[in-house]
Order: C-alpha cells, then sequence, then structure tokens
C-alpha cells in the first residue's frame, strides 16, 4: 500500500493548490451555490484525500473503504446536479439535495413529537425541542430549502430520493457495484469479522482477500477526486477572476500522478 499512500499524499497536496487558488474568489449564496456546492465538495474531498492516506499509513483498511465511499457520494451527486439543463434547475437541485438531509431529521422529529403525545410515551417534549429550535432557525435564514405544504412549511429533497436513482444509466453500470461494495464495510459482515477480531485458528486470510478489492477501489476513487476538481473548474471558467491556465496546469499535475500509477489501466476501459 505503500505506493497508494505515495499518491494520495501528492493528489492532497495539488487539491491544497487549487483550494488556494480558488480561495481569492468571491461568491454570492444566492446567485453561486453550483460553485460553492462544488467548492464545499472540492474541500470535503481534499479532507477526505488527508485521511485515505493517513488510515493506509495505518493499515485500517475498512475505514478507507468507507470515506471511499464518501468521494462516491460526492461526485456523483455533484454530476448530477451538474445535469440540470439551466442554472435556476441546477440551483434547485442543490437546494434540494442541501434540503434533504434536514428533511430526514424532521421526519424522524414528527416520530418524536408523536410519540411524545402517546399514552404510554418514550419522548419528552423537552428531549426534541433543542433540536425543533435548531430546525426552525435553518428554515428562517435558508428558506430557500422550503417550500409550503399547505399551511407547513417543510424541507425540500429531490424526487431521485436514493444515490442510484441520481445516476445516469451509464454511471450506474461502470459504478454502482463497486460503490455497494464499499458501503458493505460500513455496517459488520464477515469479512470484517475476520480481519478486526484476528481469530485464532482462522484458515481465511481476509486482508489477502480484500486488498485486490480495495486497491481497485482507490484506484477509481483517484479518478472521481480528479472528477471533482475537473467538474468545479468548468463551472469557474466563465468567471473573470478564474485564473484557467494556472488551475488547468494543477489539473494535469493530478491527472500525470494518477496516470503514472495503477489506475491509469482504468484509462483501456475509458473511465
Amino acid at each position: 500500500m505503500d505506493d497508494y499512500i505515495n499518491i494520495y499524499t501528492n493528489v492532497y497536496f495539488k487539491l491544497i493548490e487549487i483550494g488556494k487558488e480558488l480561495s481569492l474568489h468571491s461568491f454570492s449564496e444566492k446567485n453561486d451555490k453550483v460553485e460553492l456546492y462544488g467548492l464545499v465538495s472540492l474541500n470535503l474531498c481534499k479532507q477526505q484525500t488527508k485521511s485515505i492516506y493517513i488510515l493506509l499509513e495505518h493499515k485500517l483498511h475498512p475505514s478507507v473503504l468507507i470515506l471511499i465511499r464518501n468521494v462516491f457520494e460526492t461526485f456523483f451527486n455533484y454530476q448530477w446536479i451538474l445535469r440540470g439543463e439551466t442554472k435556476s434547475e441546477k440551483i434547485e437541485r442543490v437546494n434540494q439535495l442541501e434540503g434533504k438531509a434536514f428533511n430526514d431529521i424532521e421526519k424522524e422529529l414528527n416520530v418524536m413529537k408523536e410519540n411524545s403525545s402517546s399514552s404510554n410515551p418514550i419522548w419528552k417534549p423537552e428531549m426534541y425541542e433543542d433540536k425543533e429550535k435548531f430546525l426552525e432557525f435553518l428554515k428562517t435564514h435558508y428558506p430557500e430549502l422550503t417550500y409550503k405544504d399547505k399551511t407547513e412549511i417543510k424541507f425540500k429533497k429531490p424526487k431521485e430520493s436514493s444515490l442510484e436513482s441520481r445516476m445516469s444509466y451509464i454511471e450506474r453500470i461502470k459504478f454502482y457495484s463497486l460503490y455497494r461494495f464499499t458501503c458493505a464495510f460500513v455496517h459488520p459482515t464477515p469479512i470484517l469479522r475476520d480481519l478486526l477480531l484476528l481469530r485464532e485458528g482462522s484458515e481465511k486470510n481476509p486482508i489477502q482477500l480484500l486488498k485486490p478489492h480495495l486497491k481497485e477501489a482507490l484506484d477509481y476513487c483517484l479518478f472521481l477526486i480528479y472528477g471533482i476538481a475537473f467538474n468545479l473548474s468548468k463551472v469557474l471558467e466563465e468567471r473573470k477572476e478564474f485564473n484557467k491556465e494556472k488551475v488547468d496546469k494543477i489539473l494535469a499535475e493530478i491527472f500525470s500522478i494518477i496516470s503514472n500509477s495503477s489506475a491509469s489501466k482504468l484509462l483501456e476501459y475509458a473511465i
């Protein structure tokens, strides 16, 4: 795994360079939501890239797969946003994705409130009031994430409720099976049991079984990291302050790092 540690370290420092360049820009909370979503995605990706090589150094391989899963979600959510036909549609897709997290929280909060008024409640109002105030604060300060349903203000969410449904047909065929593989390491599975508990007398060698799949996931992840940065650069290239030449140079350096790694074999399949 030493090669991957070096590759992810090098890519991380290139992402820092891009981040420094983009930090010079100013953005409107209202009109530049697609750009801001991409910037947040890039910064999350930068943190995850660093975390991946640190976890690899400490041989915490299952945790690496969990982070790769996050990179997959970040990349394909941004892809879904950028497939909007107009600027307003893209902005609305951002609002739906941002609202979804709070929609999920409010859904469960309503279950708690309903339970609190039952004859044998588990929850008491004082146990969820802070959450309720938090959501009301968000609705007031981020009205673009909400819509009016009769007399009630609710958080938006995409009608494409799952990552799978937000992927194009080709994206799903190429990538979804690998994404589902990484999801297998979020919760206990037999291979995690053998890997983490290191049971004596077991004839299995789980890390040897896992490594080829981990390497494949790491290879694909490198291209998705590059893709997040590339997509953001395409969104920003129309801006006057965008230094296209400098950003393109850094992107080319990232692509060169990936192309000179074992991930280069994926280029044969036109990833």
